[in-house]
């Protein structure tokens, strides 16, 4: 996520950064966002479940969203459970 988003790895250790920040991935801009923009982590988990990313289209993601995906659904879904 680093070297996608251009961030420096340490900025993902600070929760301020993980909550407050937001990724629009039309073009790929991180900014600093009210969490109430994005979309809420009910809506985001189900629709991880369902395996429907069309989220990622329209809304901004916080950070912390963004690699709860990457980290479990995305890289479970190619590497597997057992990593």
């Amino acid at each position: 996520m680093s070297d996608i988003l251009r961030i420096p790895k340490i900025k993902f250790n600070e929760r301020d950064f993980k909550e407050n920040y937001g990724v629009y991935f039309p073009n790929l801009s991180v900014i600093k966002i009210n969490p109430s923009e994005c979309i809420s982590d009910n809506k985001f988990n189900k629709m991880l479940e369902n395996k429907d990313f069309s989220f990622f289209k329209n809304n901004y993601v916080t950070i912390r969203q963004l690699l709860q995906a990457f980290g479990t659904n995305i890289t479970r879904s190619i590497f597997g459970d057992k990593l």
